[in-house]
């Protein structure tokens, strides 16, 4: 199948990318659990929480967000766009490929890694130190409950990768502000065109305001709707304009 070996091509041009990442993540989470079993073992603190839950929030969003605004950084260099262009493959192949690779196989392979990690380093840490064994639960609810976040984050910077020709993050995130910004203004001066209560007046409209946060219970069916329209409906706008995008981007070669 034609888009299996898309997929195999975008998985080895990074693999020495995601090694070199891989082993980054294992020297960082074995160095800081190796001083805090030597730390404890030794009195200076009785801490024996392990990291690997607080380094996999870091990894997931902070490293996918950086990882993932480079997906498509080889469309627009100019060393590289000619091998992207000729790959014989549809867009939608490109674009699905490393949609899944950025969306679903990165936090699945995170989850692993540190899985593995922990299954490594807890035995041998009490083995050394005797520190206790907490190992690192890939389906505990605290971290299942933050991959449909992770979906829609993924889904923005994707869409800056297949926007922007360059520094896709920075670009990506001053954008992200600027838009959040803009929208929290008008909702600002919305409110207080609609509300029209004069300036004198604001501390009893904040008492009626405050009563009615405290006495309003949002509808269940709203609640549903809102969830539906942020962690599916936006992040599948995303990667279908970004699919547009590298459409057009493949549509005129690139000539932008």
């Amino acid at each position: 199948m034609r888009f299996i070996k898309v997929l195999q091509k975008d998985l080895l041009e990074e693999k020495r990318s995601w090694m070199i990442y891989g082993i980054t993540i294992v020297a960082i989470i074995a160095g800081i659990e190796l001083l805090d079993a030597v730390l404890v073992k030794h009195g200076v603190f009785s801490n024996t929480e392990p990291v690997y839950v607080q380094f996999f929030y870091w990894f997931l969003f902070l490293g996918g967000a950086i990882s993932t605004s480079t997906t498509f950084e080889d469309m627009f260099n100019r060393t590289k766009q000619h091998n992207f262009l000729m790959l014989p493959a549809s867009v939608f192949e490109k674009f699905f490929s490393r949609a899944l690779i950025s969306a679903v196989l990165y936090p699945v392979a995170l989850l692993a890694l540190m899985s593995l990690l922990s299954l490594i380093l807890e035995p041998l840490f009490f083995l050394l130190f005797g520190s206790p064994i907490v190992l690192f639960n890939p389906f505990a609810s605290h971290i299942i409950r933050y991959m449909p976040l992770y979906f829609v984050v993924s889904s923005l910077f994707f869409f800056g990768s297949t926007y922007f020709k360059k520094t896709h993050f920075i670009k990506t995130v001053f954008s992200s502000w600027l838009v959040i910004f803009s929208l929290g203004f008008f909702a600002i001066l919305f409110a207080r065109i609609l509300i029209a209560t004069p300036f004198a007046q604001m501390d009893a409209f904040y008492i009626r305001v405050s009563y009615i946060e405290s006495n309003f219970i949002l509808p269940k069916a709203y609640e549903i709707i809102g969830k539906i329209f942020f962690y599916v409906i936006v992040p599948l706008f995303l990667f279908y304009v970004s699919y547009l995008r590298i459409e057009e981007v493949q549509s005129t070669d690139a000539i932008q």
